[in-house]
């Protein structure tokens, strides 16, 4: 198999590219938004060192396994409005779906648009055989 050297992704509306070390000011800041962080941190405020240390995590998983977090952009080259991709899983032995994006876009679909993306490069891309992914309950969207 051919070995991908640049992950990025491009849908009609989003670019999706492995976050760095300059998206961590960008996604702490999404990542402390009151309506983002109450699913994705249990509602707390991490310090940005916590951020930085996600994103070092993420870089080491794409390193070793070839999927990460991907920083989220509209594809006219607009400032960061969400995260979406990977980390293995707590639980099981698989990589976990993670997503999230900033309230002032929430409605639009980018979500959804993302997160098909990435299970396409999870399963077509890298050609995995399983994904897993969590919820709160009280998350309905």
């Amino acid at each position: 198999m051919a070995r991908q050297t640049d992950p990025t992704i491009r849908t009609e509306r989003l670019t999706l590219r492995p976050a760095g070390p300059s998206d961590v000011e960008a996604l702490h800041a999404l990542w402390t938004e009151p309506d983002v962080r109450r699913y994705l941190w249990d509602d707390l405020v991490i310090p940005r060192s916590r951020a930085a240390e996600a994103v070092k995590r993420s870089t080491s998983d794409w390193e070793a396994r070839r999927y990460g977090i991907w920083a989220v952009h509209p594809a006219a080259g607009e400032p960061l409005i969400g995260f979406c991709g990977y980390r293995l899983a707590e639980w099981r032995d698989a990589p976990e779906l993670l997503f999230g994006f900033t309230r002032r876009v929430w409605g639009q679909g980018y979500a959804t648009e993302a997160a098909l993306a990435a299970l396409d490069y999870i399963f077509g891309t890298l050609r995995l055989a399983e994904v897993v992914a969590a919820t709160d309950e009280v998350n309905s969207a």
